[in-house]
């Protein structure tokens, strides 16, 4: 099998079937990362120029609304159970954006939310508001929070993490932050025990195979990183 984290939250999903959904989750979010599936290309919006803002309200009919780089979209999700969202009707403008980045952005934000079959959410929390994330079975996953960028957001994350994916050591590396200490997660936004770490380095070799996500704090903010164990 080969995300044992994306079985994991499907399997917490299943178990959540009585309960209702979080209702946190109905209020405007703004797109801080994006990757459709585990082969196409990661997007982190404060890297992208000319800045954009995408967003995704959602209403609790599960209705929804947004905007990617230039088009806006609308649809409605549907759920089986209190952790999970499926795409039932998705429809969006089709404008050229007239910037390359933007329309390939674009691209993959809309399939994210078009073909989402069989995704699943969590909600946490952080210093400055909450942050959902949605997985879906092939690898993609997109990152929410309730909290736009601001000016400073955008080009201060240069922050480097490599080999990803791997099976041992994942190294981190900035030219203009410091940074201050690193946290790992699972999908459910769980803490993941890891042995002693420093703040260039980590050492994954223990862990099982998946998707997790690194949580860098620096002067400047907190950046999250897809990482993936092989």
């Amino acid at each position: 099998m080969k995300y044992i984290l994306l079985t994991i939250l499907f399997c917490y999903s299943i178990n959540s079937v009585a309960q209702d959904p979080n209702p946190e989750l109905f209020q405007t979010w703004y797109l801080y990362y994006i990757q459709s599936d585990d082969l196409n290309t990661e997007y982190e919006i404060s890297e992208i120029e000319p800045p954009i803002a995408p967003t995704l309200t959602i209403s609790e009919n599960f209705d929804f609304n947004g905007e990617g780089a230039c088009n806006l979209f609308y649809g409605t999700f549907e759920t089986i159970t209190s952790t999970n969202l499926e795409t039932f009707e998705f429809l969006s403008e089709t404008n050229d954006c007239g910037i390359t980045v933007h329309n390939f952005f674009e691209t993959s934000y809309f399939d994210f939310i078009r073909f989402n079959g069989g995704g699943w959410y969590v909600i946490t929390s952080e210093t400055n508001g909450m942050v959902l994330t949605i997985a879906n079975p092939l690898g993609g996953i997109a990152i929410f929070k309730n909290y736009a960028l601001t000016v400073m957001d955008f080009g201060w994350n240069d922050i480097q993490v490599y080999p990803n994916p791997s099976n041992s050591e994942i190294f981190i590396s900035s030219n203009y932050n410091q940074v201050l200490k690193i946290e790992l997660n699972n999908l459910l936004g769980e803490p993941v025990r890891i042995p002693k770490s420093s703040t260039n380095s980590i050492d994954i070799s223990n862990l099982a195979e998946g998707i997790y996500l690194l949580r860098i704090f620096t002067e400047k903010g907190i950046a999250i990183k897809k990482i993936i164990k092989q």
